[in-house]
């Protein structure tokens, strides 16, 4: 059963013994979902996605979606289709590197006989990274965009792990992104959230607080273990066994399986 927002958060009125929220409770509450979907997605990556876009010699530079956290892959391909030989690199050494792009057009006879030296830079950078395509992100503002060196025409595929944007949870009938069988994950850590928030109510007596100390260590640990199966079926891969004969000791006959 798909669950929307406005469901989820009768579930968590039911966890809390409450027959309804107020106006107040369900604003709160609207915070509390968009803040622990962000937990959870930070933490477990239940959404990945593709950003694809034309790129051109020109332009060395693309804004990142909206709901755009952390990529997973960036590939570049020329107009061939074919792959750049691409790496990451870290902000500094994109700021130092200046590639080395052009060709020598001059034959190797014009080229030692020449009276004037052919220009060549030489850094620890070039002799890294030149010959590849190198790329890393900025936070110049609000999203993150991505550089690269040198520009080149084709596209650019990325793949990312999206974070909810908190426009969606205006809508109370919307669902949330990742598979539903993980609901109550969302429903466990919105009850943690808001016992937690009830250890700051006065006046409460020892048997209630003890009770409630209870609850929350239960719904921590339910809230913590959800989110290690929503991580791992996620980020689920198959691997399957395969029999590699192996001349093991010169022995033809003898078989080794691994698991790879």
């Amino acid at each position: 059963m798909a669950y929307n927002y406005q469901i989820i958060m009768q579930e968590v009125a039911a966890n809390l013994n409450k027959d309804r929220l107020t106006n107040i409770e369900q604003t709160l509450m609207k915070r509390d979902i968009y803040n622990v979907s962000l937990i959870m997605m930070r933490k477990a990556e239940p959404v990945k996605l593709n950003y694809e876009k034309d790129i051109i010699s020109d332009k060395t530079e693309l804004l990142m979606p909206g709901d755009f956290f952390v990529a997973l892959d960036v590939i570049f391909f020329g107009v061939d289709n074919l792959r750049y030989d691409s790496v990451e690199i870290d902000n500094e050494q994109y700021n130092r590197w200046q590639p080395n792009v052009e060709l020598i057009t001059t034959s190797f006879a014009e080229l030692v006989t020449s009276a004037t030296p052919q220009k060549w830079m030489s850094t620890p950078e070039n002799e890294k990274l030149d010959g590849k395509l190198g790329y890393c992100y900025f936070d110049d503002i609000d999203q993150p965009t991505l550089k690269w060196k040198p520009g080149v025409d084709g596209r650019v595929l990325i793949y990312y792990v999206s974070m909810p944007i908190d426009e969606e949870f205006l809508q109370l009938e919307n669902t949330p992104d990742f598979h539903f069988t993980f609901y109550k994950v969302l429903i466990d850590g919105l009850t943690l959230k808001w016992l937690m928030r009830q250890l700051n109510v006065r006046g409460m007596s020892e048997v209630d607080l003890i009770a409630l100390r209870t609850s929350i260590s239960e719904y921590k640990t339910e809230f913590q273990q959800g989110i290690i199966e929503l991580a791992g079926y996620s980020n689920r891969q198959v691997e399957t066994g395969r029999v590699d004969p192996s001349n093991f000791l010169n022995d033809s006959d003898m078989i080794m399986v691994s698991w790879k």
